[in-house]
């Protein structure tokens, strides 16, 4: 029986012991720590504050919901010492994680290591970054991946940043006042404010797109390296400390380095520079300014050529020019002739180093005039015209005419109205000149009335008129004599008297009218026969005719009645 009892006894000691060991069961996939659900035999609880997937006793679990990419979970595994646990005080102590080159894709689960203060995580396949609960970060490197944004706003005591080599387009260090060293080349940077930067001593920001750098508060810089941009100027006068000098690939077309004598290594290669005087740094040694071209117009004089070096190099420094390589040289005006046209030449530049001269190559454009706005040299008037004149850089001078204005008349005005005979006259002022102009208003011509008018009524005794009566003036035409009517006639409608007699010795016209007048008014009085006889003749039969029927009538009547 006790050996019954002790078998049991072991069976139960081995199965608690079994259950006891640490073991990792595969749970599903999370996206971001504190999932949902923890792995199996563990719970959601947290860890640094931080939700997290934890034991027992609140040990971090390095699992798949608090270590989502599998390489960077095995990298932590490994820091863990392959138990797959870590404690609070373990990831208190963990100031250090490297973990570049291992392919990672997400450093999730960073988070939880709050003490950490230098962090490489460069050369892997990152395109975010999240280290804002690693606040007391103070190195971070994360260059060579794939980030476009990076925010370092929680990260107040970092001192060193390198984050070269990414896609980042704008970069804000803002909160990052105890900034020593950024590093930030070769991204896509338009844009890049170190202003409030004092401490700043080393500067990488190559191979951005940068127009503009404002280092003047960077007293402390001594390491600039900014070529491979878009800079057309620098302002090195406040950067008394600066020992190196990366400036090449650029557009600078002058470099002013007489304030920094502790300079030793200086490359402004690739510009377009046409004049350096570096007898002021004594100091350096390693000098890079080849390549270095720039472009001048030449002009056609004549049968000869010839361009004006002052234009890129100040006279002052004339006399640095040692060699050309073609043409005539004049070193006091800077003028080079050259016998026929040609498109480039270089020059020999002594920078002030007995050991090291500068070679600039010039590059020659055909002078294309470039001429100013108009300008007048005679005025306009309204009838003479003008000139005008436009002139280039180069003193040639283009002159065409202005054409008069022509006069600016008002309205016509009325000096003297025409009649139906007579012409008027008209005239207007200019208004810019004043000067007047006339004209001729033409005769209306008369307007004559349709119906004749009486001028004299005739009488018994004398002939009257009438006539055509122009509307506007006292002019008549067509006029007719009404004869003398001899009787009251209708003087509108005067009629020939007949005459009775047919001798034609009669006295006068008027005793020939009141003779016959009187012949006509005696006749006038008389019957008449002739012609109205038969129809006088005919009503009287018509009346007996009907008489003697209504006689018969009435008669046939009686006859009946009796």
């Amino acid at each position: 029986m006790k050996k019954v009892i002790s078998s049991i006894l072991c069976v139960c000691l081995a199965f608690l012991c079994f259950a006891g060991t640490k073991t990792e069961v595969s749970a599903a996939p999370a996206e971001s720590l504190g999932a949902s659900e923890a792995c199996a035999g563990h719970t959601l609880g947290t860890f640094s504050g931080v939700p997290a997937c934890v034991d027992s006793s609140g040990n971090l679990h390095v699992c798949e919901n608090n270590f989502p990419d599998k390489n960077f979970r095995n990298y932590i595994n490994q820091q863990s010492g392959g138990d797959g646990y870590f404690t609070e005080e373990e990831c208190g102590k963990r100031t250090t994680l490297s973990c570049g080159q291992e392919g990672i894709t997400s450093l999730s689960g960073i988070e939880f290591f709050i003490a950490l203060i230098t962090l490489y995580c460069n050369d892997n396949q990152l395109t975010k970054l999240d280290v804002g609960n690693n606040t007391a970060l103070t190195y971070l490197y994360c260059g060579d991946n794939q980030l476009t944004e990076l925010n370092l706003s929680n990260n107040t005591a970092l001192t060193y940043l390198s984050c070269n080599n990414n896609q980042l387009t704008k970069l804000d260090v803002s909160d990052n006042a105890h900034l020593s060293s950024l590093s930030c080349s070769n991204n896509q940077l338009a844009e890049l404010d170190v202003s409030d930067y004092t401490g700043l001593t080393v500067l990488y920001c190559a191979g951005n797109q940068l127009k503009k750098l404002d280092v003047s508060n960077n007293t402390a810089l001594t390491e600039l390296y900014c070529g491979d941009n878009q800079l057309v100027e620098l302002d090195l006068s406040n950067n008394t400390n600066l020992e190196v000098l990366f400036c090449n690939n650029s557009q600078l077309t002058e470099l002013d380095l007489s304030n920094n004598t502790l300079l030793r290594t200086l490359n402004c290669s690739s510009n377009q520079l046409t004049e350096l005087d570096l007898s002021n740094n004594t100091m350096l040694v390693g000098m890079f300014y080849n390549n270095l071209q720039t472009q001048l117009e030449v002009f056609q004089k004549d049968n000869y050529w010839t361009t004006d070096i002052s234009r890129i190099v100040s006279h002052s420094n004339l006399d640095r020019i040692t060699s050309v390589s073609q043409g005539n040289f004049d070193a006091e005006t800077g003028i080079i002739t050259f016998d026929s046209k040609v498109t480039s030449f270089t020059y020999t530049y002594d920078v002030g180093k007995d050991y090291n001269a500068m070679t600039v190559t010039v590059t020659l454009i055909e002078h294309i005039h470039s001429f100013s706005e108009w300008q007048v040299r005679t005025p306009v008037s309204c009838t003479k015209s003008g000139l005008e004149y436009r002139a280039c850089v180069c003193g040639e001078e283009e002159t065409r005419e202005i054409p008069a204005n022509g006069h600016s008349f008002g309205a016509w005005e009325t000096t003297k109205a025409p009649t139906c005979t007579e012409k008027g006259s008209e005239q207007r002022t200019c208004s810019v000149c004043k000067e007047i102009e006339t004209r001729d208003i033409d005769a209306t011509g008369h307007s004559w009335e349709t119906e004749f008018t009486i001028d004299k009524e005739p009488t018994a005794t004398e002939d009257g008129s009438k006539s055509i009566h122009c509307k506007n003036c006292d002019a008549v035409k067509d006029v007719t004599v009404i004869p003398a009517t001899g009787t009251e006639t209708d003087p509108t409608n005067p009629s020939e008297p007949t005459n009775p007699s047919e001798n034609p010795s009669a006295p006068n016209r008027t005793e020939s009218s009141t003779t016959d007048n009187s012949s006509n008014s005696s006749e006038s009085n008389v019957p008449q026969t002739g012609d109205s006889f038969p129809v006088a003749v005919l009503i009287v039969f018509f009346v007996a005719a009907g008489a003697l029927t209504v006689l018969l009538v009435v008669n046939k009547k009686r006859i009946r009645s009796k």
